[in-house]
């Protein structure tokens, strides 16, 4: 699979962010293989990179997304490459925490996405 262009990335965040938060992993999952063969994430910054769906995808839809709603609040696309900033609202019992998070996706070439993802909390 050749890198997604900025039209498919676009396209992606759409579908990421829209089956997202409607709980609907069936389309979360087939965003990701519309543009992907395998994932890498260094989430936060700085930790060890993790590989493969179930790391980088699966997991961290069955760990948060019951209680985590994010929403863009902007996304740059060129090439083959896009970088976001996210508002973050995680429910943690019963309290809404609100943190924003920066990320930049790499799609490349052999079909693998890298992303990179720092957050911090923050007021409203």
């Amino acid at each position: 699979m050749p890198a997604a262009n900025a039209d498919e990335i676009r396209r992606f965040f759409e579908r990421y962010f829209e089956s997202w938060n409607a709980h609907d992993k069936d389309g979360f999952l087939d965003a990701w293989h519309a543009v992907a063969t395998d994932v890498y994430a260094e989430d936060p910054e700085g930790r060890l990179l993790r590989s493969g769906w179930d790391e980088c995808v699966i997991r961290p839809w069955d760990l948060m997304n019951a209680s985590v709603k994010m929403s863009p609040e902007e996304v740059v696309v060129r090439a083959t490459e896009a970088a976001l900033v996210l508002r973050v609202e995680a429910t943690i019992d019963e309290q809404v925490v609100i943190s924003r998070s920066t990320e930049t996706f790499h799609f490349q070439e052999d079909g693998r996405v890298v992303i990179r993802t720092s957050w911090a909390p923050h007021a409203g």
